[in-house]
């Protein structure tokens, strides 16, 4: 226990003063938006499918959902424990502080891009506070860019991490599928041997994805006028790379960035491949929101790791890259700030205070009406399951909607033809 504790007090005493402060201050950031955060209703209806089914109700219920199982199941334990409700949210900022923690320590990328890049938005806020599957996917894309070029070495782990990263968003399956080639290609040129080890799980992956992809009821609601998707084009480019919309700079921006990429081809391949697969998913399958976009940033920091750590760079475009990543970062930092300000000064949702108030009137305990039942699912959390809910728009009793084809053609409340999950 002794040696542990030298060996833990060892492993920090090593590490560069200035990027712990990094760390620990965003970290200390993060808690405190967290604290004082109240979600929504897309973040709750995670914890409500998992409260309310049991498991094979579950995963029968993700055919409308339109996510892979992964985020269910890891806060699956906290959830039927009776942990508190912000114990997702807390969660999800661990994810991020992990992440921070592999791109400060564990990365060659520039110092200057380390002190700024945990305080950008996407990572300060949008995939950390909010308690989606967004931070699980860039902690296991973060880690699979970190190992890249180790993983020959790391054959088992590299294969468990993209099976992951399959099971956590469908807008990252060309990422995973990229990173799978190069995985596959790699056991052929080490000739590993028990090479159904190292594939099984990623195949395994595949095939779930897809059929919960191909069976999904969600597809119609997933669909965008063809006149308006050279807009959603432009808005996923500006949003993913600034946070906000200025295009012309956003479609120049990610053009550079392609180019600086093109002395490494493996990487300029997996940059390539997983920006226009997301870009059509966003412009064909999905009604983009800031979270998607976001992922553009988050391949880019994930190809500028493979870069950095590869040894195939060189000075100019190593200084070139450095510079484009600051300044990215730099125009997301009074978003980012802002955005936190918003959300610790103002209420978000509201849905804490009012779940109160009923608490408090002792409400709970009497039939609330959920009209308009969208709004209502954001206080359910709050209570157990036995909370008894009416939904005069389909003239039922339930705690949360499915999501359906209904919900995707602009209607907030659902006709009588929408389904409810029953209690």
């Amino acid at each position: 226990m002794n040696q542990l504790f030298q060996n833990t007090v060892s492993y920090f005493k090593n590490k560069d003063k200035l990027l712990l402060f990094i760390w620990s201050f965003s970290t200390f950031i993060m808690a405190c938006a967290v604290l004082h955060h109240e979600s929504w209703r897309d973040e709750a209806q995670a914890w409500l499918l998992i409260r309310d089914l049991n498991f094979i109700q579950l995963m029968n219920s993700l055919k409308s959902e339109g996510h892979p199982p992964l985020w269910y199941l890891i806060i699956m334990p906290f959830v039927k424990l009776n942990f508190p409700y912000l114990s997702q949210n807390f969660i999800s900022a661990l994810f991020i502080g992990l992440s921070n923690w592999i791109i400060l320590f564990h990365t060659n990328l520039p110092k200057p891009v380390k002190y700024i890049l945990p305080f950008s938005y996407f990572f300060i806020f949008e995939y950390s506070v909010l308690a989606r599957s967004y931070s699980t996917a860039t902690l296991l894309t973060i880690s699979l860019a970190a190992l890249f070029h180790k993983r020959a070495d790391y054959l088992s782990l590299n294969a468990l991490l993209i099976t992951l990263l399959m099971m956590t968003h469908y807008l990252l399956m060309p990422l995973a599928c990229m990173l799978l080639y190069d995985h596959l290609k790699t056991i052929r040129e080490q000739k590993a041997s028990s090479t159904i080890r190292y594939i099984l799980l990623p195949l395994i992956a595949i095939c779930i994805a897809g059929y919960l992809l191909s069976t999904s009821e969600t597809r119609g609601y997933f669909s965008i006028e063809s006149d308006l998707r050279l807009n959603t084009l432009l808005n996923v480019i500006s949003m993913g790379l600034f946070a906000d919309k200025s295009y012309h700079i956003a479609i120049l921006c990610l053009m550079g960035i392609t180019y600086l990429f093109y002395k490494d081809k493996s990487i300029l391949r997996i940059f390539i491949f997983s920006i226009l697969g997301l870009l059509y998913m966003c412009c064909f399958k999905i009604y983009p929101f800031m979270r998607h976009a976001g992922f553009i940033y988050l391949l880019i920091i994930a190809c500028s790791i493979m870069y950095y750590n590869s040894k195939e760079k060189t000075n100019i475009i190593e200084r070139t890259l450095q510079y484009v990543l600051i300044a990215l970062m730099a125009i997301q930092l009074p978003i980012a700030f802002k955005t936190l300000s918003d959300d610790y000064t103002m209420q978000y949702s509201g849905s804490k205070e009012v779940s109160e108030y009923i608490r408090n009137q002792q409400l709970d305990k009497k039939t609330l009406v959920g009209n308009q039942a969208w709004a209502v699912s954001s206080i359910s959390p709050y209570f157990d399951k036995n909370i008894s809910i009416y939904y005069p728009e389909s003239n039922s009793f339930g705690t949360y909607y499915r999501y359906d084809t209904n919900y995707l053609h602009g209607f907030w409340a659902y006709p009588e033809s929408s389904r409810l999950i029953q209690h």
